[in-house]
């Protein structure tokens, strides 16, 4: 298991990018209409499988494990992926 917490942004990054690039479903790039749960489950249970719905939750119950100084960005901004 990854500890988030130990790893720099530009690495998180990195990983997320790589991530999206080769998982992220091409039938929902560029929607036209807003997806419904059934649609996008099998995306988010990708999600899910690595802790990214609930990045502050412990990594026991789901999410990241995120310490308090890692659910923000340097600025003091909520965590941005910047994967756009």
């Amino acid at each position: 298991m990854t500890d988030w917490n130990a790893i720099s942004d530009a690495e998180f990054r990195k990983e997320v990018r790589q991530f999206f690039e080769a998982e992220y479903p091409e039938e929902l790039r560029h929607l036209p209409h807003r997806p419904k749960f059934a649609e996008i489950e099998h995306w988010h249970r990708k999600l899910h499988a690595k802790g990214w719905v609930a990045p502050a939750w412990p990594a026991e119950f789901g999410g990241m494990g995120l310490n308090a100084a890692n659910r923000h960005s340097p600025s003091g901004l909520p965590l941005d992926f910047k994967i756009a």
